[in-house]
């Protein structure tokens, strides 16, 4: 008898203990419902002009197109200790990772997209996504999305253009959740989108914050990609600027004799089977931008890609 008591105490202590649980979580996420899943907490003008390191930078050879509009995979992980980290992932890893979610833990993860993306005239939209959720979920996400500029492809960039927007609650901390801003593109430059990912918990209070960055992508004065070729015959890539600044010079010669004698000398190191009249001879460095007649700087394009894309390019460079 006495052990059946035991039994029934201890089973009606299990019983209000996660009755407890239950109005606890209920009660908490009754809050969270309440609140607005998204804030635009404004612009950082303190941050303009700030030189940031690129922690994510890929080295391209001369045969890789370095302007390439693709998506960025981080993962975000926040310790115990208040201490986080972050990691470049593929795809893959980013969408294994959502298997983590249902694993406990006082820690947790977020693994985020970025991506910078040429967005019309004089425009440029940089997007980050919650692709997955590990471990503890923040009640809070604070975006700080910064567009950052500089005149050769590098390491570093410095900020032109900073704004805060904020994830919360149980309808903005979800996959799929996203933020964007489009910034504003009026000069020839290289340009990163830096992500500043602050997580946060119910009472506010800090759990970590780390950096990731976009691709950098270079873009004219009009916020138009830099174009990419590849010569077939040849193999050599088109190359982009090193610089975002060249001078305007006058344009040295550039006669018919000289194009027919790159022409023939084109064709015979690249045996090839080109119309020459629908190909035009481009100066990679336009000869009013300081470029030379030296033969490493001409390559063969398309004429209409030349005429339509490649010079368009240039004139707003």
């Amino acid at each position: 008898m006495k052990r059946f008591k035991w039994f029934f105490s201890l089973l009606l202590v299990l019983m209000l203990a996660l009755q407890l649980t239950t109005v606890q979580t209920n009660a908490t996420e009754l809050v969270d419902s309440t609140i607005p899943s998204f804030v635009d907490l404004g612009e950082n003008s303190n941050d303009i002009g700030q030189e940031v390191v690129l922690e994510f930078v890929k080295e391209y050879n001369e045969f890789e197109n370095p302007n390439e509009v693709t998506d960025k995979y981080f993962y975000f992980t926040f310790e115990d200790d208040g201490s986080s980290k972050t990691s470049e992932i593929t795809k893959y890893e980013a969408n294994m990772i959502s298997s983590l979610s249902a694993v406990p833990s006082s820690a947790g993860g977020v693994v985020v997209s970025v991506r910078l993306d040429p967005a019309g005239v004089n425009k440029a939209t940089f997007t980050s996504k919650i692709i997955s959720i590990a471990g503890s979920k923040p009640n809070k996400l604070d975006f700080k999305i910064q567009l950052g500029k500089s005149m050769t492809r590098s390491n570093s960039t410095t900020i032109v253009s900073s704004v805060t927007k904020r994830l919360q609650g149980i309808l903005g901390i979800k996959v799929g959740a996203e933020v964007t801003h489009t910034f504003d593109v009026t000069q020839t430059g290289f340009y990163t989108g830096v992500l500043d990912l602050t997580a946060s918990n119910l009472i506010g209070s800090t759990l970590g914050t780390d950096r990731a960055n976009s691709p950098t992508l270079l873009l004219n004065n009009k916020a138009k990609l830099y174009p990419v070729y590849t010569d077939p015959a040849s193999a050599r890539v088109m190359r982009e600027p090193d610089r975002a600044d060249w001078a305007r010079t006058p344009s040295i010669d550039w006669t018919y004799n000289d194009t027919k004698k790159y022409r023939k000398w084109y064709n015979e190191t690249y045996p090839n089977v080109y119309d020459w009249t629908k190909n035009h001879v481009h100066h990679m460095r336009p000869r009013n931008l300081g470029g030379t007649n030296d033969y490493s700087n001409l390559i063969p394009l398309p004429s209409t890609f030349h005429t339509g894309t490649v010079s368009p390019w240039f004139v707003n460079y």
